[in-house]
């Protein structure tokens, strides 16, 4: 990281580092079985990632002691908690995680509890998580799209098409999250809530 004042936006980065998975307090792993791939045990699944706590803790590390703000806008939960979130996309479709290894990208929920400790432990700031809908309405998203269609009539009906996969609770409105981690000397970003 620099040594100098950073603004960083982090979208969907974090979701793409690996995760760890485990039951009953026992790392579950990937085995050869009938052919193909198996998770090797079942049952109610923690998860960690170890590879974002290390890269949230570099960024907030840089934050407090050169400045700036970071946003991370991903997909996730708030809290921690028990729940398989692995997945895996191709063709903009899931497809069973397991099938065709390195043929599909994997990819996991954000557990956004975990990247604010790991921020406060590095020194930096952090913000409260604020859904992505309520982040963009704060900012003025419906009144930018609202001279945007006063000026493009033809394209009213599109804005509204795209605010609404952005800020709707059903689409990518609750479902993404953002979490602004700053300097503790740096002001509280516009969108979130003092």
């Amino acid at each position: 990281m620099p040594a100098a004042p950073l603004l960083l936006v982090a979208n969907e980065f974090f979701d793409a580092l690996p995760v760890r998975q485990f039951v009953a307090g026992f790392e579950r792993k990937v085995m050869i079985a009938a052919g193909g791939l198996a998770f090797d045990r079942d049952g109610e699944i923690m998860e960690s990632s170890p590879a974002r706590d290390g890269a949230v803790s570099a960024i907030a590390t840089c934050l407090a002691q050169s400045g700036g703000v970071a946003l991370v806008i991903d997909y996730g939960h708030e809290k921690t908690a028990p729940g398989d979130t692995l997945q895996a996309v191709r063709g903009h479709r899931y497809v069973p995680t397991l099938v065709d290894p390195g043929e599909q990208d994997l990819t996991s929920h954000v557990d956004f509890e975990a990247l604010r400790r790991a921020a406060t432990d590095a020194g930096a700031a952090t913000t409260q998580v604020v859904t992505q809908g309520d982040w963009l309405q704060r900012l003025g998203i419906q009144a930018r799209a609202d001279a945007l269609a006063k000026s493009h009539p033809k394209r009213a009906e599109e804005l509204e098409i795209a605010i609404d996969r952005l800020c709707h609770e059903e689409q990518m409105g609750q479902l993404f999250k953002v979490l602004a981690i700053r300097s503790p000397e740096w002001p509280i970003p516009a969108g979130f809530p003092e």
